[in-house]
């Protein structure tokens, strides 16, 4: 596993990290190539044979953007985390096998005194982020590539 600023990352590894990102099925493609390198940081993990199956980031958010989230989720608390653990996606092949979890677990202590947030629609995930001390907050709403999205805040 490698984690990275955006800006030490290679052009490759960008468009890798890209490229799985779009393959969760989860985001808007328009303009991602620009928010992923405004993330904070980028996490890699790869295969024995060198490739990349798994990615996360934590993500460097504006408060309006949280603030429609948080809307979205009918959370009213005056409080706006900046920072989201986000872009997390396992190949298909590779999911079961923790991979994920550690990818998280090892870019969650790079912001471990800071507010941080994530949305999910994963169950899997949604039992992660309770174990890492994260609370559901809110109602589940709807997002744009997602029926049923939980708003999560540690």
């Amino acid at each position: 596993m490698t984690i990275k600023k955006p800006s030490d990352c290679t052009k490759e590894e960008l468009e890798s990290f890209e490229t799985l990102v779009l393959l969760g099925g989860q985001v808007n493609p328009n303009g991602l190539e620009n928010r992923i390198k405004n993330c904070r940081l980028l996490a890699f993990y790869y295969s024995e044979n060198k490739e990349l199956i798994g990615i996360s980031a934590i993500k460097q958010k504006d408060k309006v953007s949280v603030e429609r989230i948080k809307n979205k989720a009918k959370i009213t608390d005056n409080e706006i985390p900046t920072v989201e653990l986000g872009y997390s996606v396992t190949k298909a092949e590779f999911r079961g096998k923790g991979i994920n979890k550690e990818i998280n677990d090892a870019l969650l202590e790079h912001v471990q005194d800071e507010k941080i947030y994530a949305t999910t629609d994963n169950d899997t995930m949604r039992k992660y982020l309770v174990h890492k001390g994260f609370s559901k907050k809110g109602e589940s709403f709807r997002g744009t590539y997602n029926e049923n999205l939980d708003y999560f805040e540690k």
